[in-house]
């Protein structure tokens, strides 16, 4: 099946079977492909295995989530490569049925003009995703988007993000579990300003991370005040004012 040849645009299948040559070969049963392109990325270097931020919603002609086998929760939608021949692993950050939903895909090759396909309508509900293969070459992934308690790790580490509070603690766990609307889905809003009186969320098993003494660690972060020394990451607990 050549998809590229094949379909140009959005395509009802109705109840055709249509082979995916994945990994487990299976014959899939599904009515709707939606191509997405990527754009913008205007340097000549190609990335390898880059998880990339799909907002689905029915601003996009063609997508309608009553095509959805499962609109509730997406559990029928998947990604294939350009050729249809591979499956790609997906993560939904967030599912809004009434709104946008937004999810992570590892597209194998990044570069400007490489095409894949959004596929779903598959009320048999077979394919098979490893939602946490999209952060294979990550120590770690937070998406802080929990309403309350623990900040789940995306990643097969599974080194989830306790809260940990201050001298107040009923109130300082409150604010540490605030959720606010983020650049990717909700974040969480930490209220106070001092670990040693504040909180924090904890991540207890980091020295099994072995990341040694060179690393990236990157995020969205929105300080709203605090004093002169803001910490946003640290591995020490303990408050210095240097």
């Amino acid at each position: 099946w050549d998809a590229a040849a094949d379909i140009s645009n959005d395509f009802d299948f109705n109840s055709i079977s249509v082979r995916v040559l994945a990994s487990n070969d299976e014959l899939l049963s599904y009515k709707k492909m939606l191509p997405i392109q990527i754009s913008g990325y205007t340097d000549s270097v190609i990335l390898d295995n880059v998880p990339l931020l799909v907002r689905l919603s029915e601003n996009i002609d063609g997508f309608n989530y009553n095509d959805l086998a499962y609109p509730n929760t997406g559990a029928d939608l998947f990604f294939v490569d350009k050729t249809g021949e591979n499956v790609l692993p997906h993560e939904i950050d967030t599912w809004n049925p009434n709104g946008e939903s937004l999810i992570w895909v590892k597209i194998p090759e990044f570069k400007s003009g490489e095409k894949f396909y959004a596929v779903y309508g598959n009320n048999d509900d077979n394919t098979v995703n490893s939602s946490k293969a999209v952060w294979s070459n990550y120590a770690g992934v937070w998406h802080m988007g929990e309403a309350s308690g623990i900040a789940y790790d995306s990643t097969f580490n599974c080194l989830h993000g306790v809260p940990s509070v201050g001298t107040n603690k009923l109130a300082d766990i409150k604010q540490m579990v605030g959720s606010h609307d983020g650049v990717v889905g909700l974040s969480s809003i930490n209220a106070t300003y001092k670990v040693v009186a504040g909180n924090y969320m904890h991540i207890p098993s980091y020295d099994a991370l072995g990341l040694g003494g060179n690393f990236v660690f990157s995020g969205w972060y929105k300080p709203e005040s605090g004093e002169k020394y803001p910490k946003l990451v640290a591995r020490s607990i303990t408050w210095k004012d240097n």
